[in-house]
């Protein structure tokens, strides 16, 4: 990716907002010539995949409905802001469910995605 696509990619994610798209703060530089980063909000439980292959935390049928209906959302947000994530999969999915009354997953990986964007 080069370095103005990067900073363009950068500006359009800053625009996007919803609770159910990870949450993006800014690039940070990994020291002097080193490789830029992004730097997003945390998701305590890491990504859906994880959740759903980890034995010990298995999600009743409420919060199964709950996580699909939240990346619905932040699916049905990107495509009104014309971008379309054509990589979705349980890894792209992140969660946390540190709150038993309602657990929350967002969309991520959007930075390659941006290139894609429909205009």
């Amino acid at each position: 990716m080069q370095i103005v696509e990067f900073w363009r990619e950068a500006a359009i994610l800053s625009k996007l907002h919803h609770p159910n798209v990870l949450a993006f703060y800014g690039i940070v530089n990994n020291g002097p010539g080193g490789t830029l980063a992004t730097v997003t909000e945390f998701m305590a439980s890491g990504s859906l995949k994880k959740v759903l292959l980890h034995k010990q935390k298995l999600l009743d049928r409420r919060k199964q409905i709950t996580l699909a209906m939240d990346a619905a959302i932040g699916m049905e947000y990107l495509h009104s802001k014309d971008i379309i994530h054509f990589d979705l999969k349980c890894d792209n999915l992140l969660v946390n469910l540190n709150d038993p009354s309602r657990p929350i997953c967002k969309v991520c990986h959007l930075f390659t995605i941006l290139s894609f964007m429909l205009i």
